[in-house]
């Protein structure tokens, strides 16, 4: 398997043999199935969303699901094995060969996960200057709080991108600069959980006056060509895995902000603060039950207003059988929908599942 058009051959029959649903792409590059991902969470795929390149071009084998943004990623060994129903055509050989092939193609062997998958960048404490403190002015405006530039660094909020690009020492940029000082000069950053990837947020009311590359409310910018996890915004908090541990979960950052500030008083001890990033509630809290391995959780979800009774409904049939607690949070003051604002627009209402 030395001839590398061998190996995309032997990629592409392998595949076809895990996952019958295959089918080509028109490039003959790629192949198409439909997700396995999606359907561990529920969501059937009937429209081959996930959409898998056979390594050509000097880049690691690469899947990417059109129906869920967080579901992309290097195509690996431990992929294959966890998403196959057809294990016993698994290729050892193939496999192997494999996982070399990733190791000289990707360039994740510059900035490496440590074993629990985690990247080695830090949010820096943001300079006293202009643009700063007019994006924590936006912050602490929008909440009703009092926010430091201290506090702004411990909660992995980045100011300014550009900063944090130069702070960690990051030498190549996977966006062109000057995509980058419009993310710098326009939106604030939230670094997820396993510092792969920073949850860029507009501040702009009008973004159509915004250049096209950057009209989009929520852009991700993965600071790690090819990583396969892009993680969850969490505030850092203190918890023991084996005591039991309030996880409140939102849909966006500036809710689990304004949760963890205003309804919370900051209480960091056996809590954990995440939002879904544009993902599925139901990943993120499988997330942390069988990655995290939390044993004794009780969930707290702060739904939107406009939530279908049936999300609550799959929720429960999903956490129930289990004996897992959960109650459900909503913002019933008048004339708002989510949690992202400040303690006075807040009137919370809440009941267990």
């Amino acid at each position: 398997m030395k001839n590398t058009n061998n190996f995309q051959e032997m990629l592409r029959e392998q595949l076809h043999l895990l996952f019958p649903d295959f089918k080509e792409s028109s490039n003959k590059k790629e192949v198409m199935i439909n997700c396995p991902m999606c359907l561990e969470e529920g969501r059937k795929d009937s429209n081959y969303h996930m959409y898998i390149s056979l390594g050509y071009d000097n880049k690691p084998p690469m899947y990417n699901c059109f129906k869920n943004s967080n579901h992309r990623g290097v195509l690996t060994k431990s992929f294959l094995e966890r998403y196959t129903q057809y294990s016993q055509y698994l290729n050892t050989d193939l496999l192997s060969e494999l996982t070399k092939h990733n190791s000289k193609m990707s360039d994740l062997g510059r900035y490496r996960a440590n074993k629990l998958g985690n990247y080695n960048f830090e949010t820096n404490l943001s300079k006293n200057d202009k643009l700063s403190l007019l994006k924590l002015s936006y912050i602490n405006k929008r909440l009703g709080v009092n926010l430091t530039l201290e506090d702004i660094q411990r909660m992995k909020i980045i100011l300014n991108i550009n900063e944090f690009v130069s702070s960690n020492n990051i030498k190549s940029i996977t966006r062109s600069q000057y995509t980058m000082n419009l993310l710098n000069e326009y939106f604030l950053g939230f670094l997820t959980n396993n510092n792969s990837t920073i949850i860029m947020r507009n501040l702009v009311k009008d973004r159509d006056k915004l250049p096209e590359i950057v009209h989009d409310r929520y852009i991700k910018y993965s600071i790690i060509n090819n990583n396969q996890f892009t993680g969850y915004y969490v505030i850092p908090t203190q918890c023991d895995i084996y005591k039991q541990i309030n996880i409140h979960i939102a849909e966006g950052p500036f809710d689990i902000l304004s949760i963890f500030c205003n309804l919370r008083n900051m209480n960091a001890i056996q809590n954990i603060y995440a939002s879904i990033g544009g993902n599925s509630y139901l990943s993120l809290i499988k997330y942390f039950l069988i990655e995290c391995g939390i044993i004794n959780p009780i969930f707290h979800i702060y739904i939107d207003n406009d939530i279908p009774r049936s999300f609550i409904d799959k929720i429960s049939n999903s956490l129930k059988p289990l004996g897992i607690r959960v109650f459900i949070h909503f913002n019933s003051f008048k004339n708002e929908k989510d949690f992202g604002v400040d303690k006075n627009h807040i009137t919370e209402v809440y009941y267990e599942l």
